[in-house]
């Protein structure tokens, strides 16, 4: 195959650097005037853009071991890990990070989903991101130690049933 590097490709006109493929009349790898990279696209929309000339795209973050991890890493301009998806080989779990790094919630190699929460941990249902419909707590401390919470939405959030430390179930069709 003959390659090209050149700042004027056929059909992309000056609109920043290329890698041409002359043979095949492609262009792998693109960066244009915003620094944006296209891996095949010579018209990336973001940061960079992976395009499949047809069927899946897909990007892979692989280690020579089996005791690493591989990281995707979000930051901004005050922590540079303030978040992120982890894969641990070594337990073969999936771990997800927020608030400046720290794990909030982990599947593990037997597709069991954990919640990892210093607190009282919540699941909550919502439509709109900010409104609960329903919600699940679990408590770790003070006086809800050990019980498991349900609350619905019916003209407000509140408690529906209530699993006790002690196994009694209290249920409070009402709220």
């Amino acid at each position: 195959k003959v390659w090209e590097l050149s700042p004027s490709i056929p059909n992309v006109g000056n609109s920043g650097f290329s890698f041409y493929n002359v043979t095949d009349n492609t262009i792998p790898l693109h960066i244009d005037n915003s620094n944006r990279v296209g891996i095949g696209t010579s018209s990336p929309v973001g940061l960079l853009n992976l395009e499949a000339s047809s069927g899946n795209s897909q990007l892979y973050i692989t280690t020579n071991d089996t005791t690493s991890r591989s990281q995707l890493i979000f930051g901004d301009s005050a922590d540079a890990n303030v978040g992120g998806v982890q894969y641990n080989h070594s337990d073969d779990s999936m771990q997800f990070h927020s608030g400046n790094g720290g794990e909030r919630m982990r599947i593990d190699s037997s597709g069991d989903l954990n919640i990892v929460n210093t607190g009282q941990a919540s699941l909550n249902y919502t439509t709109d991101g900010s409104s609960d419909y329903a919600r699940i707590t679990g408590g770790k401390s003070g006086s809800g130690v050990g019980d498991l919470r349900f609350f619905t939405y019916y003209s407000g959030l509140a408690e529906r049933m209530r699993i006790s430390s002690d196994g009694s179930c209290r249920w409070t069709p009402d709220g």
